[in-house]
């Protein structure tokens, strides 16, 4: 059965419950709202060397260069539920749109208004209905 647990990002008394929520509903894998192509990058998060705040930083490689960042500090929810994965040794994953999503050029013919909604844009930038993302 999944279970989920709604946070405010970067807020530090989700980031105190999420240990007790993941303590009780002790779940196989966790899932963490986040660019699921950069998965791979959970573990080197992980590592003792890391200093937080810290982010990751999605970018093109062409120009007009555009990025976007995903911030983490020792107080988010996020990093805390990927230290409480590390240390019950569960697989975590990032399970939102791939960050490609966010880094589409907009093209002169498809730019997208002032005030549209990021649902909209969604589904300008991904193809896919606007019910699909109102249902996640």
């Amino acid at each position: 059965m999944a279970e989920y647990y709604g946070v405010r990002h970067l807020s530090p008394s989700c980031s105190l419950y999420v240990h007790e929520f993941l303590d009780r509903a002790d779940p196989d894998i966790v899932l963490i709202e986040g660019p699921s192509d950069l998965s791979g990058l959970i573990n080197g998060l992980m590592d003792s060397r890391v200093r937080f705040p810290a982010a990751i930083l999605a970018y093109t490689t062409e120009a007009p260069v555009r990025t976007v960042m995903y911030p983490l500090a020792f107080f988010s929810p996020e990093l805390n539920a990927m230290q409480w994965a590390a240390k019950h040794n569960k697989p975590v994953e990032f399970c939102d749109l791939p960050s490609g999503c966010l880094l589409v050029e907009e093209t002169e013919d498809e730019e997208i208004p002032q005030g549209e909604s990021v649902y909209r844009k969604l589904e300008k930038a991904t193809g896919l209905d606007n019910g699909a993302f109102r249902q996640l």
